[in-house]
């Protein structure tokens, strides 16, 4: 579901969908490739830590996104160009499947850059322009840049889903285990900057609570900002009407804006939604909106009138 305003950008990762096994494989490599101080991580085994890594991540999603929808979600001045050009500056690996690659490449630790005049790295370049610099260090200097970005009127939120653990081995399975901690410890921290600058980007993950129970105990502390920031969404709250429940609620208010989208003379109110759209009998029983699965690019209301929604994700 992706209904956009102008100045609102919002943007879909897929743990499950659009990180498989082997580019998880490379959180892992990267991750052991590290060769970082004392202040990197807290744990001796450092190839299960991957908070460096996923501010990377989210780092390249931010300049990519901004590319590609020819926006800026911060003040265009020198700090977001030498931000953009640091993110830019490390080689990618060229993927065969089509696939863009988000982590560089690394050699015992170190990635190779390519110089930029917007750089802003006490660096020695030879005389094809390239340098070596410790990953670690690459990404501390992007954490300095992006806490000294200034706020634009353009939002951007990018939408983390999916968070689903292997369990085709052990060994997966603890990986993803780490691999979900460690990102949700990296949304509390880029979110707690945002919030503290007053930018319009967050950052939102949904987690099953089965997800959340395993990785309670992985060796982090994530029970707080699950409780301060976490709102949990059951299908059945006891004690609400049904068409009341909070998912239901998502998606009558993504119909609505779709039809602000479509520029209908009236906006459906939400009571209504359910008995415009949805036919109240499906083969002779009335499943109620439970059981109703919307799977078509199409709007098609009880009166026969059909509206394409092409903000549909």
């Amino acid at each position: 579901m992706n209904a956009e305003k102008s100045n609102i950008t919002t943007e879909f990762i897929l743990f499950k969908s659009s990180l498989d096994d082997k580019q998880r494989q490379e959180f892992v490599r990267v991750s052991s490739s590290i060769i970082a101080d004392s202040n990197t991580s807290k744990f001796q085994d450092k190839s299960q830590d991957f908070e460096m890594i996923w501010r990377w991540f989210i780092y390249r999603n931010i300049v990519d996104i901004s590319h590609n929808k020819d926006k800026t979600f911060f003040q265009k001045n020198h700090i977001w160009d030498s931000f953009k050009a640091l993110v830019s500056a490390p080689n990618y690996a060229n993927e065969k499947t089509g696939i863009k690659s988000i982590i560089p490449i690394l050699k015992h630790g170190e990635i190779e850059i390519s110089k930029n005049p917007k750089l802003t790295l006490n660096v020695s370049w030879d005389e094809n322009n390239k340098s070596k610099i410790r990953f670690s260090d690459l990404v501390r200097k992007a954490d300095e840049l992006f806490s000294s970005l200034e706020r634009s009127e353009n939002s951007l939120y990018i939408y983390l889903d999916e968070l689903e653990l292997s369990y085709d081995t052990s060994k997966k399975y603890k990986r993803d285990i780490f691999l979900i901690r460690d990102l949700i410890v990296t949304i509390e921290r880029l979110n707690a900057i945002s919030k503290k600058k007053s930018f319009n980007f967050c950052l939102f993950a949904a987690i099953r609570l089965e997800v959340i129970n395993t990785i309670e105990s992985s060796g982090k502390e994530i029970n707080k900002p699950m409780s301060d920031f976490g709102t949990q969404i059951i299908w059945n709250q006891k004690g609400i009407n049904e068409k009341e429940q909070p998912l239901l609620q998502i998606i009558t208010e993504k119909i609505q804006q779709s039809e602000k989208n479509l520029n209908l003379n009236k906006i459906t109110e939400a009571n209504d939604i359910w008995t415009k759209y949805f036919p109240e009998h499906i083969n002779k029983f009335s499943p109620g909106p439970f059981k109703i699965l919307c799977q078509s690019d199409k709007i098609t209301n009880t009166q026969g009138e059909t509206h394409e929604d092409r903000s549909r994700c």
